[in-house]
């Protein structure tokens, strides 16, 4: 991943980006996110407006060394908001890169960052038969990861989605500390996969984070999980 080392100007405003740190520094703490299996067992099958849907509960952990953090700018409210993602280095300062965008969603009426996770239904011969392949989250400290990791915060650092703010022209810091889960439970909006017309059998939900692999982690292998799934 290619990372800044000059500044952005921004609606008149210059963000400094901090240069990669000189020789000695030992290095940066960068996340590793990964979904976690025991909240995709929270769900359910419901209808509504004669299409059938799963609603399942989500949790991505951060395993890292640091957090995910996240920072959105724009230069008008025409403009995407684009999505920075800060690497802070052992050593003091931080690196920064461009990862994507924001969206803002109206019926959280929050921001989200843009392509954090798919969520798709996967029968027995390996074909996705149904999927949510656009899922934007906020990330947040929702909720600390069991046991917890050695280093971890105590208390959230990441609290706020610029609630109610879809004028901003930046946003943030929204992030997952290390060793804390972001959490979003099965009935809010688009914690779902449509399966209208999907025959009754055995299946696997599978859920990736970061699918277009955009956010920079120290592992990149453990972004998948999956759990069986009966559609009767």
């Amino acid at each position: 991943m290619r990372y800044i080392g000059l500044a952005i100007a921004v609606a008149g405003v210059i963000l400094s980006l901090a240069a990669v740190s000189p020789a000695g520094s030992v290095g940066e703490m960068r996340p590793d996110l990964a979904p976690l299996a025991k909240y995709l067992k929270d769900r359910r099958v419901e209808t509504s407006g004669g299409q059938t849907f799963l609603r399942f509960s989500t949790g991505v952990g951060n395993y890292g060394d640091g957090a995910v953090e996240v920072r959105g700018v724009r230069s008008s409210t025409s403009d995407p908001m684009t999505a920075i993602q800060r690497i802070y280095l052992t050593g003091g300062g931080f690196t920064e890169a461009t990862i994507g965008t924001f969206i803002y969603h109206p019926e959280h009426n929050h921001w989200h960052f843009d392509y954090f996770a798919t969520f798709e239904l996967v029968d027995s011969g390996g074909n996705v038969v149904a999927s949510n392949d656009k899922v934007s989250f906020c990330l947040l400290d929702v909720e600390r990861i069991k046991p917890p990791l050695a280093g971890a915060s105590n208390q959230p650092v990441y609290t706020n989605c610029n609630q109610g703010n879809a004028s901003a022209l930046s946003i943030g810091p929204q992030g997952i500390s290390r060793g804390w889960t972001d959490i979003y439970r099965k009935y809010l909006p688009d914690q779902s996969i449509n399966i209208t017309g999907v025959p009754a059998g055995s299946y696997t939900l599978r859920v990736t984070a970061d699918p277009l692999d955009r956010i920079d982690e120290s592992n990149e292998g453990n972004n998948v999980t999956t759990v069986p799934v009966t559609i009767r």
